[in-house]
Parts: structure tokens; C-alpha cells; sequence
């Protein structure tokens, strides 16, 4: 795998943090080319995905504009650190995860993304209740192991890991309700892929707190 990669990437984005950790875990040297979320819509950016998002990664003449998809070919490309499990049992679970990590992940169609609706008090409470209840299925599955398929570190933490980040950042406080996930939260954070991919604007700006009443 001599071409070079490539990963347009914006700060914040939890999909753009998913990749940079996978690439970070896999050691993969990569061009990284960060864009601000105003110039999504730029050009450059629509040329490569005419939706306007990231993250990107190029490969050679190979395109991929998928979170998921990025992090499914990374594994399979390059021969390093494994991040998914070769038994196909185990393989199923950590895919499992990972598809529902994107279920509560930042996005229109997410649980994750809680906006109250003009002229209605309950929506963003009964978006804070759907999300309560996602997150009980988050605490119960580090019933299994330190990570969340189990024992080791997979891509199910690369996916899920950084929509929890951005729950916490957002005022979610773990250590009541979900003491697993809090010893989980302050265990991956250590890790050298998340610190090298933490969203630099997270430590200096005020985060809205929408869900400190989760």
C-alpha cells in the first residue's frame, strides 16, 4: 500500500474523530487536510463529495467519502494493529456496534442530535428520554468487558468512543447514572489515537450543555 492517504477531516466532526482514531490505532501515516465546517460547501470539498461532508479519505486513486466505510477499508488494507476480531462471531458483534454507535452518533437522523421544535417545550426532553434509554444499552454492554465488545479495544470503541466524547463535552455527566461508561470515558481518553485526534476547540470553547439533564 504505497499511495499516499489522504483524510479531509474537520475539527469536532465525531465521524472525522472515528477516522483520525482508526488511522491513529493503525499507525497509517496519512496527508491530514483540515476543513473548517464553513467551507463544506466549498468547491474543493463538493468536487470530492457532492453532499458537502467529511470525512474523506483518498487512497491512491480510490475515493471513500463513509465514515464507516472508511474505517472497514483501513482495516482490511493495511496489515497492522487488528481492530476487528477475525472469528466471525466476534467480527458480527464489533459490526453490530458499530452500526448502532451511528444510530446515536451527530446527525439529522440520530437520537444524538436533540433540537426542540419551534413552539414545542417537549421535544428536546423527549429526545434527552430516547437517548437515556440508548445509553442504558451502552452501560449494560461494559458488563462484558473494560471495552465495549468485550476485552479488547475494536472498532466498535473507534466508532462509539467519540460520539461519547461529544455527550460529555455537551454536559452529559457519567458518573451517577453510568458508572461503566464513566470508567470507560476516562480510560480510552488516555489513549495516544484520542488524544492526538481531540477537537482542539473542545478545551477552550463553552459547550451549549444540551445534555446536562441526561
Amino acid at each position: 500500500m504505497a499511495s499516499e492517504v489522504s483524510l479531509y477531516w474537520a475539527s469536532g466532526s465525531v465521524p472525522s474523530m472515528a477516522v483520525l482514531i482508526a488511522l491513529e490505532e493503525k499507525g497509517i501515516a496519512y496527508n491530514s487536510k483540515e476543513v473548517s465546517f464553513a467551507d463544506l460547501k466549498s468547491e474543493e470539498i463538493l468536487k470530492l463529495n457532492p453532499r458537502g461532508q467529511v470525512p474523506i479519505l483518498s487512497h491512491g486513486e480510490l475515493l471513500i467519502t463513509e465514515s464507516l466505510a472508511i474505517c472497514l477499508y483501513v482495516e482490511k488494507a493495511f496489515e497492522s494493529t487488528s481492530l476487528i476480531p477475525n472469528d466471525v462471531i466476534q467480527q458480527a458483534a464489533v459490526l453490530q456496534r458499530m452500526l448502532q454507535a451511528q444510530t446515536i452518533g451527530v446527525g439529522p437522523t440520530s437520537i444524538c442530535c436533540v433540537r426542540e421544535e419551534e413552539g414545542s417545550e417537549n421535544a428536546g426532553a423527549a429526545d434527552n428520554q430516547k437517548l437515556a434509554k440508548e445509553m442504558d444499552n451502552w452501560e449494560a454492554y461494559l458488563t462484558q468487558g473494560s471495552y465495549i465488545t468485550g476485552g479488547d479495544f475494536t472498532m466498535a470503541d473507534v466508532v462509539f468512543f467519540p460520539v461519547l466524547a461529544y455527550l460529555v463535552w455537551e454536559g452529559a455527566n457519567l458518573d451517577g447514572k453510568y458508572p461503566k461508561l464513566a470508567t470507560y470515558y476516562n480510560m480510552v481518553r488516555e489513549r495516544s489515537s484520542v488524544k492526538t485526534s481531540w477537537p482542539a476547540y473542545w478545551s477552550k470553547t463553552s459547550p451549549s450543555g444540551i445534555f446536562k439533564n441526561l
